[in-house]
């Protein structure tokens, strides 16, 4: 009886532990490029780990979902996607970087009438997280996204990086508080104005981790230029984003 109740242990760990990786992720605020709008992002997805390539990298299939709304109903920031596919991530000791392709459909709900469509959407992404110094905490990290991310946009490549630095100047494992730069950049194939952005800021951001994720409340002051718009716009912005992930 010992034995079988050991062999039974050793199958449940090594047959039916799968990995399930998913994630939900959201963030809602304001921008000075859009004056007295309020935007809201929402992005949910799982996967399921079915092979490996070498040590490092997970082949996952996945659906997910993304949802944008906000208080104005500029047509780029109130749609709603859902997609189904495969993607390959690569783990790093500090980060990540996924290669995905997939079949999508979306609908932007606030044109006349509304416009919808699907296709194959490939992208890629990264994420990594970093610390300078070993004594002070300097929490930092960089994002970053290019592929046909938004179908109803035609055959439209999007790119976009974000940079982000912070120096903690209240260090709690409940809610430390940091004093926090950033600088973001954007471009696409087509030259659309709200895609071919950039923007730079600071501000004091306070965070509230644990085990599974990570919510935290920003506010600063920032500039936004677009050579594509000749413009340049400053203000300031107060955003809250949260982040929870599973496997």
């Amino acid at each position: 009886m010992k034995k079988l109740l050991i062999l039974m242990l050793f199958l449940s760990q090594s047959v039916f532990a799968v990995e399930t990786p998913g994630s939900v992720w959201s963030s809602t605020g304001n921008a000075p490029v859009e004056p007295d709008n309020v935007s809201s992002a929402l992005h949910v997805d799982q996967g399921i780990v079915v092979g490996h390539i070498g040590k490092t990298t997970q082949v996952i299939p996945y659906a997910a979902v993304n949802v944008i709304k906000d208080t104005q109903g500029l047509p780029w920031n109130n749609k709603a996607g859902a997609e189904v596919g495969v993607k390959l991530t690569k783990s790093f000791d500090h980060g990540s970087v996924t290669l995905a392709g997939a079949y999508g459909v979306e609908r932007q709900y606030r044109t006349i009438p509304d416009e919808a469509a699907a296709g194959f959407m490939v992208s890629a992404t990264g994420w990594f997280g970093y610390q300078l110094l070993n004594k002070i905490q300097t929490p930092g990290s960089i994002w970053f996204s290019v592929g046909n991310t938004a179908l109803t946009d035609d055959t439209n490549v999007i790119g976009m990086a974000r940079l982000e630095q912070g120096l903690t100047i209240f260090e709690s494992n409940s809610a430390p508080i940091d004093v926090v730069g950033w600088a973001q950049v954007g471009a696409d194939s087509i030259k659309r104005p709200w895609n071919n952005r950039s923007t730079v800021g600071g501000g004091l951001r306070v965070s509230l981790p644990w085990n599974d994720g990570v919510a935290s409340l920003t506010g600063g002051y920032e500039c936004t230029t677009s050579p594509t718009e000749d413009l340049r716009l400053c203000g300031p912005t107060v955003r809250l984003n949260i982040w929870v992930g599973w496997k």
